[in-house]
């Protein structure tokens, strides 16, 4: 069975059936897909760790740690997860 084409989330207007808060997770889900990150494991677990992620064409690096699946547990030192109060941001996603 051929695998089905995702719809884009369009960057100005919110879908009607999202949140404003899923709106923006799945912006920054989208924007992270498409970003050719470098991704260094810098904890001993492979998945609830503490990371760096390098961004080659911004040589900008965070650091992300993840703890949970849901929302709110996990960090990243980029100015966005500093102010958008979601609990999340494109290095994480």
């Amino acid at each position: 069975m051929p695998k089905q084409k995702i719809k884009p989330v369009p960057y100005y207007r919110k879908p009607d059936d999202m949140s404003v808060e899923e709106w923006q997770i799945a912006l920054r889900r989208q924007f992270a897909e498409k970003q050719n990150f470098e991704v260094h494991n810098i904890g001993s677990h492979p998945v609830f760790s503490d990371f760096l992620v390098y961004n080659p064409l911004s040589d900008n690096e965070y650091k992300v740690a993840i703890r949970s699946r849901e929302f709110g547990m996990n960090f990243c030192s980029c100015p966005d997860f500093k102010v958008n109060e979601l609990g999340t941001c494109k290095h994480i996603e």
